[in-house]
């Protein structure tokens, strides 16, 4: 049988080559990611970029983009100083100085890779607190004058419409996102139309297509058109940014127009396939690459699913379940991509999308007339801002709807290979079966109107179309095989969260989370504790346990309570300890007022008090009931864990007078310290914790510190770590380790570090009852 797309076949299997080839030889790490931050550092390259940046304080800070005039290939990332800037032009070659800074590189499970992602795109590291020393005074006319257009129609929005629909605007139409609000960002992407706020096909189908039928229509001739609109479509692209799903529709669009100049038919997967092997020429990393991933896996949905979904005869269906079909068949392909990069997958985005995809043309088309318009008379772009105002407004509404619809959000954590293997085997077999199916129940009708329907002929096309139904039972299958997941007996991950505390239980299908905070990373609870829950597929926290209240503690729970009322992540109760009222602090008190304000039950525990979970069992070995004392670290809470053979204790930042009483408690109720399989060092490896006298009360065989890279305190301190080497205990430390996991079935326990990629197997014999 001849094959009719030799070209997808090629790009398929060379996918899939430079993924197994990537997977098995990673990228070797350059040498600057080792370099220290904070140098000063000087670098030449072509100003290429330029953009304003929104910093952490909320002032706009110029960022430049500078590719080295030594390796065309690779470029840095410039966060100019403002007081001493002045804005070069594009294509100017620059030297700059300034602080150097690499990209912060994942830690923990479920983290973006911020130095993974910036590699993809060809940029080495930062430079900060910048400036230009020396420059060239030579400028790209060409680029510099697709700046200012871009400038200018930036501020044609600003004036034509609202500063909210101006930044959603400018990131549709102009894609430039640094002036889009964070709550609508948050909002699109939890309600899955984040796409819509991409330059992809929809813009080069209005943009390029309507230029093309325009200039057709004056009687241009067929070649000068094509090449034309090609190269103002790749002019748009360059002005705009050319994301990787920007040149995925440019180069579509090019093979498009060609065939048409050359007399032949277009097919959108051969064309996707060439656009892919551009590409994936340019760059073989883009396979790890979540928006290369989600543009072509969006087209490959409605070239191959679509098809084999939607009913024998489309025109009779109607439009609305056409359009239910095709957002079904982009989310069956794009469901693999969001379990591998967003763990979180938005249900209602199946029918949000067959809202949302029409009326794109209408914004579109709106929006441009704002800026054709607005280039004239002000007043006159706002007619059609009018019209952007109130469908944006439509989509707004209709996210936060489906943000109130109970499942909104469905935490189905990451898929494995294996799993994601045989989801992607799963859905082609379903297109086969149903081109297989096809093509008989056609055969069939055609013998039939030669000879007429007899009783075999029947027989034959009621068995085939029975099957033909059947055959979607493939679909369901598939998707559960990929979210499918076999919950822990007892998996406790201590996550690098920096200078702080952050632990997670996971126990069947109950989670707990211990502490989350950090005094050195901003935002933990966004960029830590919520990407490792989603990673883990956990959407609800049966209790989160606060042992202190110090602000490294409990910065991340702060996090977590606030985006509760957005459809985050659920938490089913607080538990904190019980101390007298006097030894409350502002923190404490606050976390109290937060949970009311949720309606968040509240627990206190003292000494004494359990926690029982089927195979797990926590019980709370200090502080005493009711403790007073004005030093938050002697009342944190020390839980002591047990499953099977495998005993811990979590010590908080137990220090002083509460480690006394504890060392006192540990002499009176010895098995809750003998022979431990894995101690929490307490308070970040501080020098006056963990001492001789409390080790050989413990006896523990692991030990894990928590603590931030070059912390100002000097954590860990060495005098602990020669104690803890002197008494055998193997040690991991997060900043060095990243998240440390252990894992145990009772009997059996494996230990991963999440940047050291060893993975320790105890054998069972090494417990002691």
């Amino acid at each position: 049988m001849k094959t009719k797309r030799p070209l997808c076949l090629l790009c398929l299997a060379l996918t899939a080559a430079v993924w197994i080839f990537l997977k098995i030889i990673p990228v070797p790490e350059p040498d600057y990611y080792h370099k220290t931050d904070g140098g000063m550092i000087s670098f030449t390259g072509e100003v290429i970029q330029k953009e304003y940046r929104t910093d952490f304080a909320g002032k706009k800070v110029p960022v430049l983009y500078l590719r080295s005039s030594s390796d065309r290939e690779s470029s840095v990332l410039c966060y100019m100083d403002t007081g001493r800037y002045t804005e070069p032009a594009m294509g100017e070659t620059v030297q700059i100085s300034g602080r150097f800074k690499n990209f912060p590189k994942a830690t923990n499970p479920g983290e973006f890779d911020s130095r993974q992602y910036y590699s993809i795109l060809k940029i080495q590291y930062q430079i900060r607190d910048a400036c230009i020393t020396a420059s060239d005074q030579q400028k790209d006319v060409y680029q510099e004058q697709l700046y200012h257009i871009r400038t200018y129609l930036s501020l044609v929005l600003d004036r034509c419409l609202n500063e909210q629909d101006a930044s959603i605007m400018k990131a549709m139409l102009l894609g430039d996102k640094t002036g889009l609000d964070a709550d609508i960002r948050d909002l699109y992407k939890r309600s899955g139309i984040i796409h819509i706020l991409a330059i992809s096909g929809l813009h080069i189908s209005i943009i390029g297509m309507g230029l093309f039928r325009l200039l057709r229509c004056c009687r241009l001739k067929m070649m000068p058109t094509v090449i034309f609109c090609v190269l103002f479509m790749w002019s748009y692209g360059m002005m705009t940014g050319m994301s990787t799903s920007a040149v995925r529709a440019i180069l579509m669009f090019a093979v498009h127009l060609t065939g048409r100049m050359i007399g032949r038919t277009y097919d959108m997967l051969t064309g996707l396939a060439i656009a892919a092997l551009l590409l994936l020429a340019e760059q073989p990393m883009y396979v790890w690459h979540s928006g290369f991933l989600m543009s072509f896996g969006a087209i490959i949905g409605i070239g191959m699913i679509l098809p084999a979904i939607r009913p024998l005869h489309p025109k009779k269906a109607g439009r609305y379940l056409n359009g239910l079909c095709s957002s079904m068949a982009v989310s069956l392909v794009t469901l693999p991509i969001y379990m591998n990069f967003y763990y979180t997958f938005p249900l209602y985005a199946l029918f949000l999308n067959v809202l949302v995809l029409p009326l794109m043309t209408i914004v579109m088309i709106a929006g441009l007339l704002c800026l054709l318009l607005g280039t004239v008379a002000e007043m006159a772009g706002v007619i059609p801002g009018w019209a952007v105002h109130f469908l944006l407004l439509f989509y707004e509404k209709c996210c936060y709807f489906s943000q109130g619809m109970p499942g909104n959000t469905c935490y189905v954590g990451h898929a494995g290979i294996l799993q994601t293997m045989m989801y992607l085997f799963a859905l082609a077999l379903f297109v086969f079966l149903t081109g297989r199916f096809r093509r008989e129940l056609r055969l069939l009708e055609d013998e039939a109107s030669g000879k007429g329907w007899t009783e075999s002929l029947f027989r034959k096309n009621k068995v085939l179309k029975r099957y033909y139904r059947l055959r979607y039972l493939l679909l369901p299958v598939a998707v559960l095989l990929l979210i499918f997941r076999i919950h822990p007996i007892m998996k406790l991950t201590f996550l690098d969260v920096g200078q702080g505390d952050g632990i997670v239980i996971e126990s069947g299908e109950s989670a707990y989370l211990i502490d989350g905070g950090s005094t050195s990373k901003k935002n933990v609870g966004k960029y830590q504790l919520m990407p490792f829950l989603f990673y883990e597929g956990i959407g609800a926290l049966d209790a989160v346990i606060l042992t202190h209240e110090d602000e490294d503690h409990m910065s991340g729970i702060l996090e977590l309570m606030e985006e509760m009322p957005k459809g985050g992540i659920r938490i089913r109760h607080l538990v904190l300890p019980d101390i007298a009222q006097e030894a409350k602090g502002e923190n404490y008190r606050l976390l109290e007022q937060n949970a009311a304000a949720l309606k968040i039950p509240v627990d206190y525990i003292s000494r004494g008090e359990e926690i029982r979970n089927r195979k797990l069992y926590m019980k709370c070995i200090g502080p005493q009931e009711k403790v007073n004392t004005d030093q938050p670290n002697a009342y944190s809470t020390v839980l002591y864990l047990r499953c099977g053979n495998f005993t811990a204790m979590l010590t908080g930042d137990v220090d002083g007078e509460g480690q006394e009483a504890l060392k006192k408690y540990l002499k009176q109720n010895p098995e809750y310290g003998r022979n431990l399989t894995l101690l929490k060092v307490a308070h970040h490896g501080s020098r006056f914790t963990t001492d001789d006298e409390f080790l050989k009360l413990c006896s523990p065989q692991y030990a894990v510190i928590s603590c931030g890279v070059k912390n100002k305190y000097g954590h860990p301190h060495r005098e602990l770590l020669k104690r803890l080497s002197d008494a055998r205990i193997k040690v991991f430390i997060t900043k060095d380790s990243g998240a440390v996991t252990f894992d145990s079935d009772g009997q059996k326990m494996k230990i991963r570090e999440f940047i050291t990629p060893d993975t320790y197997q105890s054998p069972s014999d090494s417990y002691v009852p």
